[in-house]
């Protein structure tokens, strides 16, 4: 299990975590679909969560999470959660990365996120998946925290506590990751 480095209380670096591949199949696959339009700063929901980009990505993103991810969220953040997913009448999982969005900051889409907290989220990754760009990372205010993931690498942290934004970059394109996960209910199954 990957064991995350605690930047400040409640905020979490992993380093490396990615399967080879993985990362590099939702950048192609975002870049093939195009869905990002300019939002002046606010977080761009319609049209860019995983399985709308690419379902067979979704599906393999989504049992990297649940097998690798939720654990080390479980460990970092002390509760138990898991993805926003159900499952279909013969008890398999169905794609659960509607909580699952694709960012890509760029000049033509945006420059960065403005402050905010992800209200759904007792749990949020932000995972890196390029290097091509300068500035961004992701901004912490009320902890004094700025953190600039390399691709592969990922940010855990509440998004419903932790106020956050995107920061600009000056050069390049980034694409990030961000997935909400829920606490468990008493009672119910992750797995």
């Amino acid at each position: 299990m990957t064991t995350p480095d605690e930047l400040a209380p409640g905020i979490f670096a992993l380093a490396d975590p990615a399967p080879p591949g993985l990362l590099d199949a939702v950048v192609d696959a975002a870049e093939a679909a195009d869905p990002f339009r300019r939002t002046d700063g606010a977080t761009l929901y319609e049209g860019v969560t995983l399985p709308e980009i690419s379902m067979e990505v979704s599906q393999e993103f989504d049992a990297w999470l649940r097998d690798a991810i939720v654990p080390v969220i479980e460990q970092a953040l002390g509760i138990e959660v898991e993805l926003y997913a159900l499952r279909d009448d013969d008890g398999e999982w169905l794609p659960s990365s509607p909580f699952t969005f694709v960012t890509r900051y760029s000049e033509q889409t945006q420059v960065a996120t403005q402050v905010h907290r992800d209200s759904r989220a007792y749990g949020t990754l932000v995972m890196s998946l390029n290097d091509a760009f300068e500035g961004g990372g992701t901004l912490f205010p009320d902890d004094n925290v700025w953190h600039v993931a390399p691709k592969g690498s990922g940010l855990i942290f509440s998004g419903r506590e932790k106020r956050h934004a995107g920061v600009p970059i000056f050069a390049g394109v980034r694409y990030i990751t961000t997935t909400w996960f829920h606490a468990r209910r008493s009672g119910a199954s992750g797995s």
